[in-house]
């Protein structure tokens, strides 16, 4: 079986299983849900409050390397070290 082929193949598996399990109601996560304070996720991202607690917790907890020839950026937050750090 050629790589296009499988790829296909494991695309439309993964993709019936999803709609099956939403179907009977069994997800393999649990839904996302950004209210806070009966906010939706569109009234926090543009509550001031909410925009000033994100950027000092991001001031404080994390930091961004940037490679001046690429500009591509990493972002660390909490310790943990982006996957695609520079070497």
């Amino acid at each position: 079986m050629n790589t296009k082929t499988l790829t296909a193949l494991v695309f439309f598996i993964g993709y019936f299983i999803g709609s099956f399990s939403q179907i009977v109601g069994a997800g393999f996560t649990n839904e996302a849900k950004a209210t806070v304070s009966g906010m939706s996720a569109w009234d926090l991202r543009n509550d001031p409050d909410f925009k000033r607690a994100v950027m000092s917790i991001a001031e404080e907890e994390c930091k961004t390397d940037i490679d001046p020839r690429t500009f591509k950026t990493w972002f660390y937050c909490g310790g943990r070290q982006s996957t695609y750090a520079p070497r």
